[in-house]
C-alpha cells in the first residue's frame, strides 16, 4: 500500500520528469485565465505539468481562510525565502524541488509546521507549491500562458552607476559587489529581477527603487572585458522584462607621459586642449563674464586639478573627461607664450598642457581636426 508520503514524494503530484504533460497542458487551460508563478518560465511549465498538484491546491483553499487568503504574490514570496534561487532548467528544478520536500517534511516536524489536510501530513513547502499552482492554473485545461515578452510597463527616471574602466569596481558595496541602483516614477514589486548582460543577479525593492549590481563570476568577466552589457528588469510575475540601458565598460585611459618619459599616477594623456592662441586682450572662447574659456579634454583627472595660466590659477571645473577654466582678460595683456599646467595639491603632480600665444594680431585660425 502507498503512504502519502510515498505518493506525494514519488512524482504521481509532484514528479520528476517533464516532458509527459507539456503537450497536454499547452492545449489549454482553465476558464478565468492562466497566470504566471512569479518563480521563472520552468516553475510555470513544471507546474502545468502538474494536475494532482494542482487538485490538492484546490482542496488546500477551501480548507481554511488562512490559506484561501493567501494570494500569487504571497505564496510566490514564501516559496521564494524557502528555495532561494530557482533553476532555469525543468529537470534541475524538478529534482531540487523533490529533494527539498522531503527534507521539509522531516524537519517542519520540529517546528510544528506541517499541514494537515483531510487526515494527510504536507510540509510547507508542498502546500505552498500546490496552492500556487492552483492560484496560477486551476484543476482544469483549457488555456495557455502567453509567452514571455519585451515590454515597456515601468518608467525609468534614473539610474547608475552606467560606467567604469576595464578591471574597476564602481559604487563597490561591503561585500565587494558593484552596486546599481535604478529610480521608477512606479512602485516596485518584490519579485521584480534585474540581469546584466542576461544573468539574473540578486535584486531588492524599496518602493520606487531596485538595487541590484556585478556579483561573482559575472563582475569578474564584465569588469574585465571592456564593452556594453545590456541591463533589463524581469517581472516573471506577469511573464515580461524590460530593457532599462547599457552598463559601460570602458578600456583604461592613457596615462599621461612626460618629456622625460616619466608616466603620471594620477593624470592621463591630454587628447585635445584650446585654444591655444589669441590676441593680446581678446578673449579667443569669450564666455558671458568676458573671460577666454579654455578646455583639456582628458581621460582622468583628480577632482582637486586646477589650472594654471603663466603661475596664475584659474577658477576651474572638472568633469568626467574634461577640465575647464575661465582665463581673464586682465592676463592677456602682453605678447608672448605663456605655460598652461594642470595641478593638483592633493596627488602631489602637475603636468604641462603647452602653450598658450599670445599675439599682436589676431592669430591664425586652427588647424581642422579629423
Amino acid at each position: 500500500m502507498t503512504s502519502r508520503r510515498g505518493f506525494l514524494i514519488s512524482g504521481a503530484v509532484l514528479g520528476v520528469g517533464t516532458t509527459a504533460g507539456v503537450v497536454a497542458w499547452r492545449n489549454g487551460w482553465l476558464s478565468f485565465g492562466p497566470r504566471p508563478s512569479g518563480l521563472g518560465n520552468a516553475m510555470d511549465d513544471w507546474m502545468a505539468t502538474r494536475s494532482g498538484l494542482r487538485r490538492l491546491g484546490k482542496n488546500l483553499d477551501g480548507s481554511s481562510p488562512e490559506w484561501a487568503a493567501l494570494d500569487r504574490q504571497q505564496l510566490a514570496a514564501q516559496l521564494r525565502e524557502r528555495l532561494g534561487e530557482v533553476p532555469a532548467e525543468s529537470d534541475v528544478l524538478a529534482q531540487q524541488l523533490r529533494g527539498r520536500i522531503a527534507q521539509d517534511f522531516a524537519a517542519d516536524a520540529a517546528t510544528d509546521e506541517r499541514v494537515s489536510l483531510d487526515g494527510w501530513q504536507l510540509s510547507r513547502t508542498e502546500a505552498l507549491l500546490a496552492l500556487l499552482a492552483y492560484r496560477c492554473l486551476g484543476d482544469e485545461v483549457d488555456g495557455e500562458l502567453p509567452p514571455v515578452a519585451e515590454q515597456s510597463f515601468l518608467t525609468l527616471e534614473n539610474w547608475g552607476p552606467q560606467r567604469t574602466v576595464q578591471g574597476k569596481s564602481v559604487n563597490t558595496q561591503s561585500d565587494g559587489h558593484t552596486g546599481l541602483w535604478f529610480r521608477f516614477a512606479e512602485p516596485t514589486q518584490s519579485w521584480y529581477e534585474i540581469s546584466i548582460d542576461g544573468e539574473r543577479q540578486p535584486t531588492f525593492s524599496n518602493g520606487k527603487v531596485l538595487t541590484s549590481g556585478l556579483h561573482g563570476a559575472l563582475q569578474q568577466r564584465i569588469l574585465g572585458t571592456p564593452g556594453r552589457y545590456v541591463v533589463a528588469v524581469h517581472d516573471d510575475m506577469n511573464r515580461r522584462w524590460q530593457t532599462l540601458g547599457e552598463f559601460v565598460v570602458d578600456v583604461p585611459p592613457t596615462p599621461y607621459t612626460r618629456e622625460d618619459g616619466s608616466v603620471s599616477a594620477s593624470f592621463c594623456a591630454i587628447e585635445l586642449w584650446g585654444p591655444q592662441a589669441t590676441q593680446v586682450g581678446v578673449a579667443e572662447n569669450p564666455q558671458p563674464d568676458g573671460s577666454m574659456g579654455v578646455y583639456v579634454r582628458t581621460g582622468c583627472s583628480p577632482k582637486d586639478s586646477t589650472l594654471y595660466f603663466d603661475g596664475n590659477a584659474l577658477v576651474t571645473t572638472v568633469q568626467a573627461d574634461i577640465v575647464t577654466a575661465r582665463l581673464p582678460v586682465s592676463l592677456l595683456q602682453s605678447v608672448g607664450e605663456f605655460p598652461l599646467v594642470l595641478r593638483s595639491t592633493r596627488a602631489g603632480e602637475e603636468i604641462v598642457i603647452g602653450n598658450i600665444a599670445v599675439t599682436s594680431t589676431p592669430p591664425a585660425p586652427p588647424e581642422p581636426t579629423q
